[in-house]
């Protein structure tokens, strides 16, 4: 078998077991147990679990990256540009476990850290980038806080992926939420696409 096969095998059964049992519980005896390779063989391609962690974020995040330039650079229309980010975040992070985030967050910080820094990359260029694309082309209004509109989209993105972000609320909201990243997320589309108001109205600022 190459080498190239050998290795991605290990890597997307770590994948597996991270996302499944966590960082933590996953043993490197499990991560060779499962790719149908001996610890010997699994360490001449990864010095330790944490690189086989850091090879694994690095095949997602370059995942990311080139699917959102694509559609960045593509010929579809903000609408569509719009809708085919969010379903590609949508679909990346759907693969995460939320006690895979938190294990991380907690046990390996920083690899944590330089997630939090791609994440705040992707959508302050991104997003940003969409969002003059959706001006320049009459889709959004011209006089929508910029600013406002990225943080809002960083937040997004920390409701995902952080699950304490749901205990700041009463419990009878909190029951709401849906189960599951890819459910949240589905809902966070609907509600950016359509918003919360059945019709417009009108205020006074003063």
């Amino acid at each position: 078998m190459k080498i190239k096969a050998i290795e991605q095998r290990i890597i997307i059964k770590a994948e597996e077991l991270f996302f499944k049992f966590g960082y933590t519980k996953t043993t490197t005896e499990d991560i060779a147990r499962e790719a149908s390779v001996s610890k010997r063989t699994l360490y001449k391609y990864f010095r330790s679990k944490s690189h086989i962690l850091e090879t694994l974020i690095i095949k997602l995040t370059t995942i990311m990256t080139n699917e959102l330039n694509r559609i960045i650079q593509s010929k579809s229309s903000f609408p569509e540009k719009l809708h085919d980010a969010l379903i590609v975040e949508r679909q990346i992070l759907s693969k995460v476990s939320r006690h895979f985030i938190e294990d991380i967050q907690r046990n390996v910080p920083e690899v944590w850290n330089e997630l939090s820094e791609f994440r705040k990359d992707i959508v302050n260029t991104v997003f940003a980038n969409l969002l003059e694309e959706g001006i320049s082309a009459g889709y959004v209004n011209k006089n929508i806080n910029r600013g406002i509109a990225v943080l809002v989209m960083i937040s997004v993105t920390d409701l995902i992926i952080n699950s304490s972000i749901e205990k700041t609320l009463p419990s009878n909201l909190s029951a709401l939420i849906p189960q599951g990243i890819d459910n949240i997320f589905e809902e966070i589309i609907n509600i950016i696409y359509n918003g919360i108001l059945d019709k417009p109205i009108t205020y006074n600022k003063s």
